[in-house]
């Protein structure tokens, strides 16, 4: 893999992802590389697989390896650095990605091999990690479809890609719409109370959308463009002093991606849906007992009751801060009713009055 490395930088093999050189055009032939090399690893495994550690456990690290350098870096800068181009190149190559994980989960001779490891004479040579791992595996296939035969594994697997394809619109719809709103603030003394290094992110954010014939915002005189992204958002909930925008921008930040063509309503509906049917498939009354089976939790009342002490347990504490909070905002002025954009900001204040220092004092201590 080290010699195509040059053509493509996603199927290096040694040292630190080349983010620098990495772009759209190389998502779907590393990919596809990518597969057919893991398939033929595969097939070795699924020939020589035993009920032992060495046969089963190595070769499937070296493949989950491989997928860790060339689609990892790939599903990071989907995240990070999202674009119409890389969307495209992920949207291409996610099929055959789910495709493949299904092929590894499913695979008839290491789940037979992991089953003989963990039920046979061997167990007692491996360590508390090394039998966690084998579980794991076992349990990660029989949740993976192992169990299910003719048409009800294929609906499983068309189930699993659709859910992998509505998760990634999903995601995309809260990333556009979340891109689609921003509030410039013209008027200085909207920015009262903001801090510099909030006016220095607004500035910088006007003016890598501003029109060329306007001038350069600046972060003491603005303006100020506000996004929701939280580096922005968080900031500026806690220390806008005008009330209206605050409103506007906690409703902005709380209604995405619940309207219009990037409305996520849909999308929540029908996974619901996908995974109803996929825990009934697997022998499930829902979901949730899908997901607990390979966590702490042995049911889904119990994580109810966990809540459920959490909650009795700060709900004296919430209560006397809300009202310390309320105490606050009548003592300096406020006379509305605290609602939830009022929150943070007199919270903000309070924490300020009580522990005397504030964000930016710290800022100095932690500068990235």
């Amino acid at each position: 893999m080290t010699d195509r490395s040059a053509e493509n930088p996603l199927l290096s093999a040694v040292g630190l992802p080349p983010f620098d050189r990495i772009g759209p055009e190389h998502v779907l032939p590393a990919v596809k590389q990518l597969i057919s090399d893991c398939t033929q690893l595969l097939e070795q495994v699924e020939q020589t697989a035993g009920p032992n550690w060495e046969s089963i456990f190595p070769p499937l690290d070296e493949i989950g390896r491989r997928f860790e350098r060339t689609w990892g870096p790939v599903s990071h800068l989907f995240g990070v650095k999202n674009s119409a181009e890389l969307r495209e190149a992920y949207e291409a190559a996610q099929p055959d990605v789910v495709e493949f994980g299904l092929r590894i989960s499913q695979s008839e001779p290491i789940y037979k091999a992991a089953k003989g490891l963990r039920d046979g004479a061997g167990w007692s040579q491996l360590d508390s990690a090394q039998r966690r791992i084998v579980e794991q595996r076992v349990r990660s296939a029989e949740l993976s479809g192992i169990g299910l035969t003719g048409d009800k594994r294929k609906r499983f697997n068309q189930i699993k890609q659709e859910l992998s394809k509505l998760g990634t619109t999903f995601s995309n719809h809260l990333l556009d719409a979340t891109k689609a709103y921003a509030l410039v603030v013209r008027d200085p003394a909207d920015a009262d109370g903001l801090p510099m290094s909030l006016r220095r992110l607004a500035a910088q954010s006007f003016n890598s959308q501003k029109p060329e014939s306007e001038p350069a915002a600046t972060p003491e005189q603005g303006p100020w463009r506000i996004t929701l992204d939280i580096p922005s958002y968080g900031p500026f909930l806690q220390h806008c002093r005008n009330r209206t925008l605050r409103e506007e921008v906690y409703r902005a930040y709380m209604t995405r991606a619940s309207s219009g063509e990037l409305d996520n309503s849909e999308i929540c509906r029908r996974i619901l849906e996908l995974r109803r049917e996929l825990a009934q498939l697997l022998g499930y009354e829902n979901y949730a007992q899908v997901s607990l089976a390979e966590k702490m939790a042995p049911e889904p009342q119990a994580v109810l009751e966990l809540l459920e002490q959490l909650r009795s347990a700060s709900w004296g504490s919430g209560e006397t801060d809300m009202q310390e909070i309320h105490e606050l905002a009548i003592a300096s002025g406020c006379a509305e009713e605290l609602r939830h954009w009022d929150v943070p900001f007199w919270a903000e204040r309070l924490r300020e009055r009580k522990f005397r220092f504030t964000d930016e004092d710290l800022r100095p201590y932690f500068p990235h």
